[in-house]
């Protein structure tokens, strides 16, 4: 069931508002949709109070009100950031007052002397204008999400260089604990290392004490850094599998109650503690020490797989600064520490020269078998003609990155072995000895190519959607403006006034039309979340299209997200063309699953399509009744299609017709 809508009204006429909540009931019932809920406020202060306390869909606001006016209302949400769609509806407003309003922020305008057929337009902005808002949030969290990825990535990458080249003479667990409160924000970071044994843990640095470090400090009589732990009697074996857990017994548990539990309470009381997470530096099953993480009040760990991999990194690095492996041992760490990145990534020194690339990289450039290492991207183009120039173009934007000297974005297309061709978005970080001469330069890339691809096919499905409005338009307001050349011709002669009327209830016809194809223009995208059941909505459009002298039936039918008023059109003119052109006995709606896809026939028995016509049934305009417009079926197999759906259709003369609808399970 989809949810139900909360709508702020702010009007200080009681009648009026109770008129207009009854009004939007009755076409929520018609359309047999979720009724609004409504939140009445009669002035300025009460308005505004109500949008701090509580979240709205939409607000519908009256211009003249208690304490000033709606425009009062409107500056002071969007002064506090809350943008959810506000639509005035006023007895008192004009073009000054409309443009004022339009100008602030507003979603749409209308005047409460609508008339029944405005207050359908007023229903339809208010659903319109709250799909926007919710899509145009979804597209802003999933903006926020990728470039909060692209973030982490690149300084992943950047740590993962940064490990390689770390001095042994630097402090290793000091830049770990400084890297580690990069990835999460607010906080104290304590990092750890273990004994040989595996049961002493000693604490080498903290950080993000701050201003708390004094009180810190007094309380435990010393600086935490150097406390040791005796880890050989508690069982910290959880820490070993790898992954960040949030710890739950509070710090005097997470300290193996070595510290005294009344100073533990009390440095939990002074940062205002409230969540601990840890995890252990494991590498082939070796804990080389743990991270603990605390968290002030209110606060929230993201990032949590970006955490756990940079603690993968550290626990190589830990590794191979505790063992001192040979050279040779050591880059073979590194190849495992890169090829745990989804994405492919590779090292090249100054000179263009690739010197690591993790597994991806060499699945991608097709390097298996071929000994890389040293060769330019010129010298591995030669190797293989169809990457060619693939291989170019790195070397063009390697060259382009090392002239900005600094990090740099872009997309490159490289030929997949199918013969396929992927695209990625491609991130290049240069990095420079202190003279400023070139030291090496770190590729990440990211494959972009199913993003990509949905994003051709909803251009594609938004100029169709332009042309379908357009054709609809074009045949909707001929006719109009026939009728209305007949009724300007009336008007001369016309003593009741109604050829007046008729004029201009054309007029807002027409200007609504205009306003809805300039809707499809803009290339607004239909995006429902919310699964509607088609055993109800089909229930519903059978008791309105298909007489009682028929035999109607219908199988269990699934639930999908779709537009509701959209797939109705689909279902009606289903309906209509069996009931009126096949003329049956019997109705079906047949349902099955075959692999992924959802199957949907609407079946009859009556009489059927001719062979020579079966082909042209989805053509725009084409009727066997000229009292038709010919558009029914071209709107549905628009609609279906609109869902990466397919519709097909069987007739045989005398036995009856099969439409059958082939939706993707996902849909």
């Amino acid at each position: 069931m989809a949810k139900k809508l909360k709508i702020l009204h702010i009007e200080d006429d009681l009648d009026y508002s109770e008129m207009f909540q009854i009004q939007m009931k009755l076409i929520s019932n018609r359309k047999q949709e979720e009724e609004f809920s409504f939140a009445l406020v009669p002035s300025v202060e009460e308005a505004i109070r109500k949008i701090n306390e509580k979240k709205y869909d939409c607000i519908v606001c009256d211009y003249q009100i208690i304490g000033g006016n709606g425009l009062d209302v409107l500056k002071e949400a969007r002064k506090r950031n809350v943008f959810t769609p506000i639509i005035f509806l006023t007895g008192q407003g004009n073009e000054q007052v409309a443009r004022n309003v339009f100008v602030h922020g507003a979603s749409d305008y209308f005047t409460k002397d609508v008339g029944l057929a405005g207050y359908d337009r007023f229903y339809n902005a208010i659903k319109t204008q709250i799909e926007l808002f919710e899509t145009s949030n979804k597209r802003k969290e999933l903006e926020e999400n990728e470039r909060k990825q692209r973030k982490n990535i690149e300084l992943l990458s950047k740590t993962a260089m940064e490990f390689v080249e770390f001095s042994p003479d630097e402090d290793i667990y000091r830049f770990i604990g400084e890297k580690l409160r990069e990835f999460v924000g607010e906080s104290i970071v304590i990092i750890n290392s273990i004994d040989e044994a595996g049961e002493i843990l000693t604490t080498r640095t903290v950080v993000g004490m701050g201003k708390l470090s004094k009180g810190i400090i007094k309380l435990l009589g010393r600086h935490p850094e150097g406390i040791t732990y005796n880890a050989k009697d508690e069982n910290i074996s959880y820490l070993t599998d790898g992954r960040l857990h949030d710890y739950e017994k509070g710090l005097y548990g997470i300290s193996l109650k070595t510290l005294p539990k009344p100073v533990c309470n009390a440095i939990e009381k002074i940062y205002g503690i409230s969540k601990i997470y840890a995890m252990g530096f494991v590498k082939e099953k070796r804990m080389f020490g743990n991270a603990v993480i605390f968290l002030s009040k209110n606060a929230e760990l993201e990032n949590k797989i970006m955490i756990e991999a940079f603690v993968k990194q550290a626990a190589i690095a830990l590794q191979k600064r505790q063992s001192e492996k040979t050279l040779e041992e050591s880059e073979k760490q590194l190849q495992i520490l890169i090829d745990t990145m989804p994405d492919f990534v590779c090292f090249k020194d100054g000179n263009g020269r690739w010197l690591k690339a993790n597994d991806a990289s060499i699945r991608i450039f097709q390097l298996e078998g071929i000994d890389y290492r040293g060769k330019k991207d010129s010298e591995l183009a030669k190797l293989n003609s169809k990457l060619r120039g693939s291989f170019l173009t790195c070397k063009e934007t390697d060259a382009r990155a090392w002239e900005r000297g600094n990090l740099v974005h872009g997309e490159e297309t490289i030929p997949d072995s199918d013969g396929s061709v992927r695209i990625f978005d491609v991130t290049k970080a240069p990095v420079f000895h202190p003279d400023g001469e070139q030291k090496g330069i770190i590729i990440i890339g990211h494959d972009i190519t199913e993003r990509k691809q949905a994003e051709i096919a909803l251009r594609k499905q938004r100029e169709e959607l332009s042309e379908f409005a357009h054709t609809t338009a074009h045949d909707i307001k001929n006719p109009l403006m026939v009728i209305k050349g007949y009724a300007e011709l009336l008007k001369e002669t016309d003593e009741t006034g109604m050829s007046t009327k008729i004029i201009k209830q054309i007029g807002e016809l027409d200007e609504f039309i205009r306003r809805n194809l300039a809707l499809a223009d803009a290339g607004k995208a239909n995006d429902y979340a919310q699964g509607v059941d088609l055993n109800v909505l089909i229930d519903g459009i059978a008791k309105t299209t298909i007489p009682k002298n028929i035999d109607f039936m219908a199988d269990k039918l699934p639930i999908i997200k779709c537009d509701p008023e959209r797939w109705k059109q689909v279902f009606q003119n289903l309906f209509i063309n069996a009931v009126e052109h096949g003329k049956p006995s019997k109705v079906w709606v047949k349902h099955e699953q075959k692999g992924n896809w959802n199957v949907i026939k609407v079946k009859d028995n009556g009489a059927g399509i001719p062979p020579k016509e079966i082909e042209k049934v989805f053509d725009r305009g084409y009727t066997t009744s000229p009292s038709n417009s010919g558009l029914g079926l071209a709107i549905v197999e628009k609609i279906v299609k609109s869902q990466r759906g397919e519709i097909k259709v069987e007739s045989k003369e005398g036995e009856g017709t099969i439409f059958t609808i082939m939706l993707p399970i996902d849909v």
